[in-house]
């Protein structure tokens, strides 16, 4: 019995100098007979450093997570909805490009109405090749 206090004490010196917040000793009991249930599982006594002062703080706000919600995907359009789109972007910019070769003609700026009239051109031959392309 002696012999188990002196543990005890040496295991509490140990626990108190290197400051760790758990303390498990052995329980202090005759271990004369090793074969019995007892001995088989010997029980444990833990004692945790700075459990009052835990008891006594504030309890925390519990961590809120947003929900994260994803993009809806994008709805796949079809080879022909993707070419009818090409058509109305082009035709758009067509009717851009015709408002200014207007304008730089009133204004009497050749270098600026030759290069609009080829764009005009461009325009329109980009909208024939994507027609082209959707009767294919």
């Amino acid at each position: 019995m002696a012999n188990s206090s002196t543990e005890a004490d040496r295991t509490g010196q140990i626990w108190e100098a290197e400051q760790n917040d758990i303390k498990i000793a052995p329980s202090s009991r005759d271990t004369t007979v090793t074969n019995t249930a007892e001995a088989a599982s010997p029980s444990l006594q833990v004692k945790i450093r700075n459990a009052n002062k835990a008891k006594k703080q504030a309890p925390r706000k519990p961590i809120i997570v947003p929900h994260i919600t994803t993009a809806p995907a994008k709805q796949q359009l079809s080879r022909n909805q993707i070419l009818q789109n090409e058509i109305r972007n082009e035709q758009t910019a067509l009717v851009r490009t015709k408002a200014q070769l207007n304008v730089a003609k009133k204004k009497g700026d050749k270098a600026k109405t030759s290069r609009l009239e080829q764009e005009v051109r461009d325009r329109e031959a980009s909208i024939r090749a994507i027609q082209a392309e959707m009767k294919r």
